[in-house]
């Protein structure tokens, strides 16, 4: 049994987060099932403007098996269901109806962003990995997205693990991410109604991402605990099919962190 509680805070944003989750094993401890909750409150808020106070929820739940197939190899299956209700725009975005589509030069009407009040979400995964060698494994994840915004991706992940030495782990991994737009996003709206949904949202459109990169990480003793490091380099690719004013991003990410176990 778990739980735990996160609150965050910045000057247009507020969250606070509950998490309980139980978990138990079976079949002589080859097999483990476990249920993930989860209860989220944000306030979402503008800068400059005192007065906007949006509230934001978020409830989720995640099953997840975890079968040991034999001493190398294991799979995972999980499902998880989300459901949002709320403010779920951004209070900084607007949207431009006729003029060039790049927000809202030339238009003839400026209106702020509006997305659906509610929103339920499931995602299917499935991950194999499996050890070559007492030095080298291989991961593969699959997982499979669908929303009532009309918004379906497929995201695959493979991980080459090579252990460098008891307490060193380096890993390669590729990632490819591909999903469809949302049904009420346009590239461009010629004429819609103030009340209708909109959104210039990139995220929501049409998109396909890769990203390769590396990573290690080392383990060291510190009294009673463990202090683990880790550095990783890795390179991003974007590409949009539909949204005016930019059709790629390409970007390197290096990053580290320390945690202490005590």
């Amino acid at each position: 049994l778990r739980g735990s509680y996160r609150f965050s805070t910045e000057h247009d944003y507020t969250s606070h987060g509950v998490s309980l989750g139980a978990g138990i094993d079976f079949a002589q401890n080859a097999a483990t099932l476990d249920l993930n909750l989860r209860a989220i409150g944000d306030t979402v808020g503008q800068s400059g403007n005192p007065s906007f106070a949006r509230a934001l929820t978020t409830l989720d739940a995640a099953l997840t098996f975890t079968q040991v197939i034999d001493p190398v190899m294991f799979f995972q299956l999980t499902y998880e269901l989300a459901h949002n209700r709320g403010y779920q725009s951004s209070p900084y975005r607007y949207v431009g109806v006729g003029g060039s589509g790049l927000g809202c030069v030339g238009a003839s009407l400026c209106l702020p962003e509006r997305a659906p009040g509610l929103r339920t979400r499931h995602a299917f995964a499935v991950l194999m990995r499996r050890a070559f060698s007492d030095v080298l494994s291989l991961g593969v994840n699959y997982r499979f997205y669908v929303d009532d915004w009309s918004l379906s991706s497929h995201t695959a992940l493979v991980d080459l693990g090579w252990n460098l030495g008891e307490s060193t782990l380096l890993s390669a991994r590729y990632r490819f991410y591909t999903q469809g737009a949302v049904v009420f996003y346009q590239p461009q709206y010629t004429s819609i109604g103030t009340d209708q949904y909109r959104t210039r949202d990139r995220e929501l459109s049409e998109l396909t991402y890769h990203r390769v990169g590396a990573e290690l990480e080392r383990s060291f003793p510190v009294g009673d605990g463990r202090l683990a490091a880790s550095l990783s380099l890795s390179g991003n690719f974007y590409e949009y099919a539909a949204f005016v004013g930019l059709d790629h991003i390409s970007a390197l990410e290096l990053s580290a962190g320390l945690l202490l176990e005590i």
